[in-house]
Parts: structure tokens; sequence; C-alpha cells
């Protein structure tokens, strides 16, 4: 979208907030006039049932994935840093949300911080 705005083949489109703020920060002509709906729980943190985890704490040596410079992720390491955890002790994967679907499936991840509609399949064998 940032692109075809950017390029002038498209007027007007819907942003998340991770490219809005990189469309602004390379000084593109945008301009934000509405916000259409809040985050809140459209992202979360998911953990895999029989992960043992059950507290923040349980994170540690656990791997983790989202999306490296999206919402999901500034949120991931936003929560680590209020728990008080290093993010050196969580391995923290960047992965698109198709290929966190296909790694939750195998089993390869712990959780994950993602978003719809990734969130509401992994939510089905995990737990926020």
């Amino acid at each position: 979208m940032v692109t075809a705005i950017a390029s002038g083949d498209v007027q007007i489109g819907n942003l998340g907030s991770c490219p809005l703020a990189a469309a602004a920060s390379r000084n593109l002509p945008f301009v934000a006039f509405i916000v259409s709906a809040q985050i809140k729980s459209s992202e979360a943190l998911v953990v895999r049932n029989g992960s043992h985890i059950d507290a923040p704490q349980d994170l540690i040596g656990k791997t983790i994935a989202t999306l490296f410079v999206s919402t999901s992720h500034y949120s991931l390491l936003g929560a680590l840093k209020h728990w008080g955890l290093d993010t050196k002790r969580v391995k923290v994967v960047n992965l698109q949300p198709a290929e966190i679907a296909a790694a939750w499936k195998r089993g390869d991840i712990d959780g994950a911080f993602v978003w719809s509609p990734t969130l509401g399949e992994i939510r089905r064998t995990g737990k926020p």
C-alpha cells in the first residue's frame, strides 16, 4: 500500500501504524486523517498448550515468533521489558504470519505474538 500510494497509483488506503511510520520517516507525502480501529485484542502473545509456559519467567529459553518491525514485535519487546526479561534469554525469531502458522503446526516454536487471522489459528491449540 505504501508503494502504491507513493507512486500515485492509489490515492487512499488503510495502513497499519508501522507502515505509516515508515512512510513518514521517508518523508513520503502521506496525510493520516482517520484511525479506523485500535489494536486491542487483534494482536496477542499466545503460547502453545503443553509448552509449560504459565508465567512470563517461563519464556526464558523458549522460542517466540513475531514479524520484526511490526506492532506485534514492538509489543513483544515491550512486554519482555515490562516483565524484566532480557531479550537474550528468550529466542525471538522473525517470521511472517503464514510462516508462524506453519512453524506452529510443526512444533518449531513455543509461542508467537501475531495478529489475525494467524492469531485465531494458533489460539485453537494455545493460550494467551
